[in-house]
């Protein structure tokens, strides 16, 4: 078992560990390989596969990072039918909604770059911060809709996420900075 500024350690209370990885003494070419990085891009990946949003309504209708399904028939359709189909006329809660996918794969993308090295760990909680706040719209107009609710599940678990695994990073260096 590590100890708490080891590199296992990806809790809230590790930030007195460097801003972008594992601690002291650790090159700028490997300060987040490892494990921790692994585990980032793993919980990262997971995101993309829990229901962003959920409406229960007439029925049910559960939107994913990959697209929508629907239970009145059982139907998933796929993020890119879904914009082949619906090239006119989105409402801006299904526009943010797609835009909330656009930041999230730049998320992945930068969670990747951590397993050889080469991310900002800031930069990737932020964009899951900014995936995350933009699926409230989505929720929230279908919860204006009489007998219907909009639940953000996806939008308070990349929030959850973004504080968990990458918050230390930010609030490091925001310490460097005032001193």
């Amino acid at each position: 078992m590590a100890d708490a500024s080891g590199p296992d350690d990806d809790s809230p209370h590790a930030h007195q560990r460097d801003v972008l990885g594992d601690g002291p003494g650790s090159s700028p070419r490997t300060r987040t390989r490892g494990r921790p990085a692994r585990r980032r891009v793993l919980v990262v990946l997971a995101l993309g596969v829990v229901p962003w949003t959920v409406v229960a309504g007439r029925d049910l209708t559960v939107v994913f990072a990959f697209g929508l399904l629907n239970d009145d028939p059982w139907s998933l359709v796929w993020l890119p039918d879904y914009l082949r189909f619906s090239s006119y006329g989105r409402s801006a809660a299904i526009e943010a909604w797609l835009v909330g996918v656009g930041i999230y794969a730049a998320a992945v993308v930068s969670a990747l770059a951590g397993v050889v090295g080469w991310d900002d760990r800031r930069l990737t909680g932020g964009l899951l911060v900014l995936a995350g706040v933009s699926q409230f719209p989505l929720a929230w107009s279908f919860t204006r809709r009489p007998d219907t609710l909009g639940l953000p599940v996806g939008s308070l678990l990349l929030l959850v996420a973004a504080w968990w695994y990458y918050w230390p990073a930010f609030t490091t260096w925001l310490d460097e900075r005032a001193d």
